[in-house]
């Protein structure tokens, strides 16, 4: 969920090599919120409200960040 103050949940454990969707579900509107980064693996997404996909296969473990627009608010992908 994508709530007015940052992520819920925050942290998301996902598998290597195992293609991965990502549900962001946005109940409002504006805010910078409404852009998501990714910059490991070269996301970009405007959120719109609703349910709001994002698609990608991690190749490698770790823990991967994700921001707003701002880089306000953030969470991990941790990578297993």
């Amino acid at each position: 969920m994508v709530e007015p103050y940052g992520y819920a949940p925050e942290n998301v454990k996902v598998k290597a090599g195992i293609p991965v969707k990502l549900h962001f579900q946005k109940s409002f509107t504006g805010g910078c919120l409404s852009f998501l980064l990714i910059e490991d693996f070269q996301l970009e997404k405007t959120l719109e409200k609703g349910d709001n996909l994002v698609e990608f296969t991690p190749e490698k473990t770790g823990i991967y960040t994700f921001h707003c627009g701002m880089n306000m608010y953030s969470g991990k992908i941790i990578v297993e």
